[in-house]
């Protein structure tokens, strides 16, 4: 006879449900982790409820061998992120970042896939992960189809497949995806597994449109100057370690239920130093004309070349660029300061652009962690601690790579909708009337006329 405890009682424990014994370990996980959530507030009244673990802060932890460990691997990984990104940005150019981007993607994306599989699942239907994998290049190729499509022009040169499915490429992508379609309905065979199949079909969708579509976002404004890739990552990876330091030696008041160890001293402190980080490295940027750094960061870039783009710095988007000095700012908000300003800071300039960083900054510090944030609180929903372990010290590709893709996001809609004109420039007119047919750049151009002679 077995006692209360053993492993008959163990078994025979309806709370455990059916195949406990058998889920695989990152089911047995979640699966223990919402027994213990539900056993902590089933019976709030009763004496043998048990206390909740008191939060321990990161400032509040003791400095040992173990902390600086962790903080050493942290600190050197984040600095040679940060050097190998900045030596991508300059030798690699405006395609080595936009291939950067995609290979970011990509793995972001495999370890979202990776972690919400069920393996026991996933045996009985052998062929189904190649749909993750299709789902992903038919969206990467529409996304960067439209971004990189005027930078293939002439296409004259390329061979006739190419030429085609840039031609008709968001109809090639719609067949794509209609085959995808059609090869998942055929694929739900064993009625048993329909709800994982649709739930994987609708989850991966998401991932896909929060991942892929909105950091293209990101690669498309590094053809504008790659100072547009640059400085909003660079926000971000500056107030993540920021956030840390300050969070690690100073924190004390909690900041959000869903990252515990995020406190409102790492948040103001990081806030402060992304709006300053932000206000000279942009100025930095703009004025070094060694190795044509401001060129490469300032000019526009039109096709896959590895030159440095040619441009007249001063006149890029109306002169944005060109520092100003202070007493006009003053001026031009109509406040009167005379000689009452120090010469240093009357004779000190600030471009349009760093007020446009100043803005940037604000968001980066004050939006783009919701999306660590929001990261933290699917983690948590999963039973999860990180998204992977690419990356010592830090997680995986999804935990460093959740904020900036909602700061890419931002980043895009400011440059295309505040900084650039939303209309179309000449350039795009010219574009999209070369490739009409002889009949209607005919039409057009007897319009034009007509305009210009003052008859129509």
């Amino acid at each position: 006879m077995v006692g209360p405890g053993g492993k008959a009682a163990a078994k025979g424990d309806p709370r455990r449900g059916p195949g406990a014994d058998d889920a695989p370990p990152g089911l047995r996980r979640r699966h223990n982790a919402a027994e213990a959530e539900d056993s902590d507030t089933s019976d709030v009244s009763t004496d043998s409820a048990p206390t909740p673990k008191p939060q321990v802060l990161v400032a509040a932890q003791p400095r040992d061998e173990d902390f600086w460990r962790k903080w050493n691997v942290r600190a050197s990984v984040a600095l040679i992120l940060v050097i190998a990104a900045l030596a991508l940005a300059y030798w690699g150019r405006h395609t080595g970042v936009s291939i950067l981007i995609l290979f970011v993607q990509g793995n972001v994306y495999r370890e979202l896939v990776l972690i919400n599989i069920r393996r026991h699942e996933e045996k009985r239907l052998p062929t189904f992960k190649l749909f993750y994998y299709y789902w992903f290049i038919v969206v990467a190729f529409f996304a960067y189809g439209q971004l990189f499509r005027e930078h293939l022009q002439p296409m004259s040169q390329w061979p006739v497949a190419v030429r085609y499915l840039m031609a008709n490429h968001v109809f090639v992508s719609f067949w794509l995806y209609v085959a995808g379609f059609v090869a998942f309905v055929l694929s739900l065979v064993r009625r048993k597994y329909y709800a994982y199949q649709f739930s994987q079909f609708a989850y991966c969708h998401m991932a896909l449109l929060v991942v892929v579509v909105q950091s293209t976002l990101l690669a498309s404004n590094v053809y504008h100057g790659l100072i547009w890739f640059v400085m909003p990552c660079g926000m971000v990876a500056c107030n993540d370690c920021f956030a840390y330091i300050c969070g690690v030696w100073c924190g004390r008041t909690p900041l959000i239920k869903l990252s515990p160890k995020k406190t409102v001293e790492g948040f103001v402190g990081a806030f402060v130093a992304t709006l300053v980080w932000a206000f000279w490295f942009c100025k930095l940027l703009e004025s070094t004309t060694a190795w044509d750094v401001d060129r490469l960061m300032v000019c526009p870039q039109s096709g896959f070349r590895w030159a440095v783009p040619e441009c007249d710095v001063s006149k890029v988007r109306g002169g944005v660029h060109v520092g100003v000095p202070v007493t006009a700012w003053f001026e031009y908000a109509g406040v009167a300061v005379g000689d009452s300003l120090p010469p240093w800071l009357a004779e000190h300039t600030v471009s349009p652009f760093q007020l446009h960083c100043i803005v940037m900054a604000i968001f980066a510090s004050s939006v783009a962690p919701f999306g660590g944030f929001f990261a933290s609180g699917f983690k948590r929903a999963i039973g999860e601690k990180d998204f992977g372990s690419a990356i010592p010290g830090h997680g995986g590709w999804t935990d460093r790579m959740d904020c900036q893709i909602v700061m890419g996001t931002f980043a895009y809609m400011y440059l295309h909708y505040v900084i650039l004109d939303p209309r179309l420039s000449p350039a795009d007119i010219t574009a999209h009337a070369l490739a009409m047919d002889p009949g209607h750049r005919r039409t057009l151009m007897e319009a034009l006329s007509a305009s210009l002679s003052g008859t129509a």
